[in-house]
């Protein structure tokens, strides 16, 4: 049930067609607008006959630390529609006051706030009210504000409603790539009394769309209108990429909109106001234009700061009204990063499509998508569905396709950080292509960014690198995956030149830092205020060196481009490079102990006389849970218990530096039993599977059976952290199906799955099905240890796959029982360790 149909109102727009021949017009022409929406989308599946959606609930993540996106849109649209409220990452907020509907919007991230553009609010008068009379100027105004509570709201993917009791209207939305249509529904009686009006007054609503929302980095405008259009263009600066509004030119667009009303009620007035200048006009008057700077600051957290926005206004009375007294309102808005001509476009394409036959497609791609996969048989909670395929469902928030749409360049995909371990390898299983897309797409941003490679990009630029420079990653497990339609001749050149040379813009913001040095004496050295250039001193040293966060990723880095080189058959390059894929050796120092164990990666000063320099040893806790929690210093947002297990290439060397097998095994569990494990974020994603490279596949899946039973749940708050372009999500979607991606390479380590089938479809268009099935004793219900595998039929004895053997399709059966026995002990059975190359 709608949120409309729970207050009584009902769509009297759509047309009920009575004849077959009509129906059979009807899908034709939706099926038609399905394909031109269906550039954006890179699963190209029948619609499957079970249908996921049902098991999606868009709101867990939305409250607590998961700062996930809530509203309308299609997988990888432009356009994300939300109800947004002051001061909140994602913009939506389950509890404060709605400030209004913006139409741009990221989700899962923490630190600065990106987009939230174009922000739509109503607003109701009486009478035949207008804001000047036609064809007037004024100095003596301003742009409304808009502040609502909600009674209730309704989710689902491609829809959003919401009831904003302080104004009395319902406020429903769907999306496209790059349009919105919004309707809004309201009963005139109900607006009369809430206005204190008499019973025979007309009310008027305005529709006023607004460049700036209160607490983006809002540079200047214009408005205008012709009367059958609101044309507002906002120039901004990103918080991210902006480097938290300290880099002069970096992170700087625009963005378009064009707005249009339904035919149905046309609005009798419309206009363009600034704070400070408005100008009005009616149907007969010429076109209307106002410019704006924002004159009080950048990023004006007061709101007190200039705005710009345009307005139509609806005089409504009986004679719109059904026979209950509800009138609804149709708005249709067009975006662009690019152009006015093209928002417009994107409005006349709105335009097309009713409100509810917009639903229908945007429906349809969602269960496209999320039909890539199937689960059958929860071992373990019921619930494990729903968050399944909610996760799975957050996955196609971001990247965003911008195809066409950056003024800078052609075309391309605009992706947040590529900081996780998860989404991206998944992508290569389920959605090859838009993986292709994602890389090509940073290798052109990086051809139009003086040739350097970026970790984000976001408001037109490069955002911040955090740790290493997770591109490279990307693009070497791409290469290794052989996933097609990338030149990575090209590839290896961009590698080459962010990994060999510094930048000459910023590292902050593309390539690699420190880069000579490290090349030198194989580490990055902690770096003292007299190191730290200007923009990294007024972070107040917010990002630092990252020394040791810096040096063990690059070392893993060179491991790829090394296998890369040296499978392009680059023998010098891929020499050096796997000679350097061990320099986090350099920091590592035997004389520091912790709770009892001994040898950590440690912070190093500069290199002196050829020699490393001391270390400077920091508590291995600091920056966790238990001591200076997410402190950023040389270890970037962790700490060195946590960093100290990561060398994914180098296992078996990371094992014995611990004390050998049994001792690493011990050391994860105090890792978690002390609760220095941070569930909520990145850098120990991999530490829970790490027990299979000391043989102990079935420790693994008990500790990722404890971190999901404590950390996540199907409710609003029910993620540990933030979701960060749901790496968090795709996390849980791994350990759930029993394929747990070691990233940069092409294999999956094997965990008992939480649902007794698991199927996908893999490969280009997911024309091949791989299954995963577990198998269980009558009188082992409970069962969660691997006995036993085979794949297609034959005995498996390793506790790991190949992408080769997943993507090509097949069938992955696992006997399991409730204790443990030598599957995936031998060591010939355990996951590869490179440490000899």
């Amino acid at each position: 049930m709608t949120v409309l149909s729970k207050m009584g109102i009902t769509r009297r727009y759509l047309p009920r067609f009575k004849t077959r021949p009509l129906v059979i017009i009807a899908a034709i022409a939706l099926c038609l607008i399905v394909q031109r929406q269906c550039h954006i989308i890179s699963i190209k599946l029948k619609v499957p006959e079970v249908d996921n959606l049902k098991w999606v609930d868009p709101r867990i993540g939305t409250d607590g630390d998961g700062h996930v996106w809530l509203g309308a849109g299609v997988p990888n649209g432009m356009v994300k529609v939300s109800a947004d409220s002051d001061h909140v990452e994602p913009g939506y907020h389950p509890t404060r006051p709605i400030i209004g509907f913006s139409h741009t919007h990221v989700s899962g991230t923490g630190g600065g706030r990106s987009y939230q553009n174009m922000v739509l609010t109503p607003h109701f008068t009486t009478g035949n009210a207008t804001f000047l009379e036609p064809g007037t100027t004024t100095t003596n105004t301003r742009i409304p504000d808009f502040k609502s509570q909600r009674d209730f709201e309704e989710s689902k993917p491609g829809y959003y409603a919401v009831s904003l009791s302080t104004v009395k209207l319902n406020a429903s939305i769907t999306a496209a790539a790059s349009f919105a249509k919004h309707q809004w529904s309201f009963n005139l009686e109900t607006v009369r009394n809430n206005l204190l009006a008499s019973k025979n007054d007309a009310v008027t609503l305005h529709a006023v769309l607004k460049a700036k929302h209160p607490t983006m980095g809002f540079k200047s405008g214009v408005a205008e209108s012709d009367g059958s259009r609101i044309m507002v263009t906002g120039e901004y600066q990103d918080t991210w990429s902006s480097s938290f509004e300290l880099h002069p030119s970096n992170g700087i667009y625009k963005v378009y909109s064009c707005m249009g009303a339904a035919a149905s009620i046309k609005p009798h007035q419309y206009g363009v106001l600034t704070n400070t200048e408005s100008q009005h006009g009616s149907q007969d008057t010429k076109t209307v234009q106002v410019k704006t700077t924002n004159s009080v600051g950048l990023y004006d957290y007061s709101g007190d700061g200039d705005n710009i926005g345009g307005y139509f206004s609806f005089t409504v009375d009986e004679t719109m009204a059904d026979e209950n007294g509800n009138v609804d309102v149709f708005l249709d808005v067009g975006i662009s990063f690019k152009s006015m001509d093209r928002a417009c476009e994107r409005l006349k394409e709105a335009q097309a499509v009713s409100f509810d036959g917009q639903v229908k497609i945007a429906a349809t791609l969602w269960k496209q998508n999320l039909g890539a996969i199937s689960v059958q048989g929860p071992l373990l909670r019921k619930e494990d569905e729903i968050i399944f395929f909610s996760s799975f469902y957050r996955m196609f928030f971001m990247p965003v396709n911008r195809t066409g749409e950056n003024p800078a360049w052609p075309n391309g995909t605009e992706t947040l950080p590529y900081y996780d371990d998860f989404l991206n390898p998944l992508l290569t299983l389920i959605a090859p292509k838009l993986q292709t897309d994602l890389i090509n797409s940073l290798m052109l941003s990086a051809k139009y960014n003086r040739g350097y490679l970026g970790d984000s990009h976001v408001g037109n630029s490069f955002g911040i690198t955090q740790g290493g420079n997770n591109a490279e990653i990307l693009i070497t497990e791409a290469f290794i995956k052989q996933i097609p339609g990338i030149n990575y001749t090209a590839a290896y050149d961009l590698l080459r030149t962010s990994s060999e040379t510094e930048s000459p813009f910023h590292y902050i913001f593309e390539g690699r830092g420190h880069v000579q040095e490290y090349k030198t004496t194989g580490y990055v050295s902690v770096k003292t205020k007299s190191d730290l250039d200007d923009l990294m001193e007024r972070n107040n040293g917010r990002f630092k060196s990252s020394s040791v966060s810096r040096t063990v990723e690059y070392a893993y880095a060179d491991y790829t481009i090394g296998m890369m080189a040296k499978s392009m058959g680059f023998l010098n390059d891929s020499a050096e490079l796997l000679r350097r894929s061990g320099n986090w050796r350099l920091l590592w120092d035997n004389e520091t102990v912790d709770h009892g164990y001994t040898g950590f990666l440690q912070p190093r000063l500069k290199a002196e006389d050829g020699k490393p320099g001391p270390f400077k040893r920091i508590s291995p806790t600091f920056g966790s849970p238990i001591n200076h929690f997410n402190e950023i210093d040389e270890f970037y947002e962790d700490c060195s218990w946590s960093y100290s297990f990561f060398a994914p290439h180098q296992m078996k060397s990371v094992i014995q530096h611990m004390g050998g097998d049994e001792t690493f095994i011990a050391r994860i569990d105090a890792f978690f039993n002390l609760g220095i494990y941070n569930p909520g974020n990145e850098p120990a994603f991999l530490v829970p599977v790490l027990y299979h490279y000391a043989g102990r596949p079935d420790l693994s899946t008990k500790r990722l059976d404890a971190i999901i039973q404590n950390n996540f749940t199907a409710q609003s708050n029910g993620i540990p952290g933030n979701d960060d372009s749901a790496s968090m999500g795709s996390w849980f979607m791994c350990a759930a199906m029993g394929l747990f991606p070691v990233a940069g390479q092409d294999v999956y380590l094997i965990v008992a799955p939480r649902f007794k089938v698991v199927t996908l479809r893999v490969g280009e268009d997911g024309r091949n099905v791989f299954k995963i099935r577990v198998v269980r004793g009558k009188d082992e219900e409970d069962a969660r240890v691997i006995q036993s595998a085979k794949l297609n039929g034959r005995i498996l004895n390793r506790s790991w796959l190949r992408h080769g053997e997943i993507i090509r399709g097949g069938k992955l059966e696992l006997f399991m029982g409730s204790r443990s026995r030598e599957w995936g002990n031998a060591v010939e059975n355990r996951p590869p360790s490179f440490d000899g190359l």
